[in-house]
């Protein structure tokens, strides 16, 4: 889905560097962002977006090497403004919390055993770093409520296996750090 440069991730601050042979298992991914009309129902009906943190379950940090104000201008002009617009400009914000923006996206991971994967997968700002985490929708009641990520794994949520999440945060750096293969006038930029 996402280009990447072999060779660019294999010298981290964050240790999140990946080999060459890994740019093949990136493109068994369909990541899509969730209609927003889709999350504002969910909302509407009382489910709560949780999420767990996949830095924080790793217990290692990330660095976006773009820094957080150029990651979120590169989903945007990827993607179009965060999908999860509890925290958007005008409207009553509250306490601030540890985010201000977040991505949603449906993401099918087409696995080797030929079952395919389905999981929420969220983009967001945490403490003014960009971070990445696996999300689902808790019933619970509760009016449009984001809480802050957590490092383990909420009720409903199964994680994934450690080289798996591992993979996730290197799937999401290529994603905001690598160019796009795009055609325009049918040339290839």
């Amino acid at each position: 889905m996402f280009g990447a440069k072999p060779g660019h991730n294999l010298d981290r601050e964050d240790t999140y560097g990946y080999e060459e042979e890994k740019l093949g298992w990136f493109e068994r991914f369909d990541m899509r962002p969730v209609d927003p009309a889709a999350i504002d129902e969910r909302f509407e009906d009382g489910d709560v977006l949780r999420t767990v943190d996949l830095p924080m379950s790793l217990n290692r940090g990330l660095v976006v090497e773009p820094g957080t104000g150029m990651a979120l201008y590169r989903l945007t002009q990827l993607f179009g403004t965060p999908n999860v617009d509890v925290w958007a400009a005008g409207s009553e914000m509250g306490e601030r919390d540890v985010s201000t923006w977040q991505y949603l996206f449906e993401v099918v991971f087409s696995a080797e055993d030929g079952e395919d994967r389905e999981f929420l997968l969220s983009i967001y700002d945490h403490k003014t770093d960009v971070s990445v985490g696996l999300s689902t929708w808790d019933e619970s009641g509760d009016d449009r409520v984001v809480p802050a990520p957590t490092e383990s794994a909420p009720p409903g949520l199964e994680l994934p296996d450690e080289e798996f999440r591992e993979g996730l945060v290197q799937l999401t750096l290529n994603v905001l750090e690598e160019p796009v293969p795009a055609t325009y006038e049918d040339l290839w930029i």
